[in-house]
């Protein structure tokens, strides 16, 4: 499983126009920056502003700056593997925030989502249709997401060879400790996706007649299964032993692991 992530404090919002002709109130930037609180009501994170398809992620707090004589909102982020993954293929780069001006009545303005979008010009249209479903809330001018740099927190060695790393990143290179630890780790991974298997298959064995030991019967699907599972296996072996060592020291610190979203 993936550590959680955050990101550094990026830019979410200025005050200004919104897609549907109204106006973020630099007044509401500050509410928003003094009000929001994830711990009361989380504002998550939302492709193109809707919520059926599940949420990208969560964010984590806000702040407000003066950034060229105007009011910009900033925020760190939680993004899940689903926004970090669209993020790398160059998809869901602008943020929109939805910002409910009246908040419970308490007259503050109130951060309430945050949307991802591949629209930065042109989803006015779109974005009136949905207010007309959130009434009283307000979407912001879509703005480009800029997100330089993650911190995850470190994961397992078996989720950090095979996942999407690139092979030349100095969190590949191993320490003997560590490589005994991988084999440990492979080896519980493996038991663990083929039990369940074994255990199915086990009942499929006919009781022995007269002394005689019968064949197991397997079917077609479970012998499939069981054999994309082990040439899948495989794969990811013969991978992580054609990694090289890229000159680092055979001991080092291994700290808090740093992303880069291209």
């Amino acid at each position: 499983m993936a550590g959680k992530i955050t990101t550094d404090w990026v830019r979410i919002a200025t005050a200004g126009e919104t897609v549907d002709g109204r106006t973020i109130e630099a007044s509401w930037i500050t509410d928003m920056a003094e009000t929001y609180n994830s711990k009361k009501y989380a504002a998550l994170i939302w492709p193109e502003h809707t919520r059926w398809g599940g949420n990208y992620g969560e964010v984590l707090e806000v702040k407000a700056e003066e950034v060229e004589g105007e009011t910009t909102l900033f925020a760190r982020l939680s993004p899940n593997s689903r926004l970090v993954f669209a993020n790398e293929q160059g998809q869901m780069l602008y943020t929109s925030i939805e910002v409910h001006p009246d908040f419970q009545k308490t007259g503050k303005a109130y951060l309430i989502g945050l949307a991802v979008t591949d629209s930065p010009a042109s989803t006015g249209t779109d974005k009136l249709s949905f207010n007309q479903q959130q009434q009283g809330v307000i979407f912001s001018t879509p703005l480009r997401l800029e997100i330089d740099k993650i911190t995850e927190e470190k994961a397992g060695l078996f989720h950090r060879l095979f996942s999407s790393d690139k092979p030349e990143s100095k969190e590949a290179d191993m320490t003997p400790e560590e490589r005994a630890a991988f084999a440990a780790e492979t080896a519980t991974a493996l038991a663990e996706q083929l039990q369940p298997m074994f255990s199915a298959l086990a009942p499929l064995a006919p009781e022995d007649k007269q002394g005689e030991e019968a064949p197991a019967m397997v079917t077609l699907a479970q012998y499939n299964q069981l054999d994309e599972t082990l040439q899948g296996l495989k794969t990811e072996f013969e991978a992580f032993k054609r990694q090289e060592p890229q000159g680092q020291e055979p001991h080092g610190d291994h700290g808090t692991e740093q992303v880069e979203l291209n």
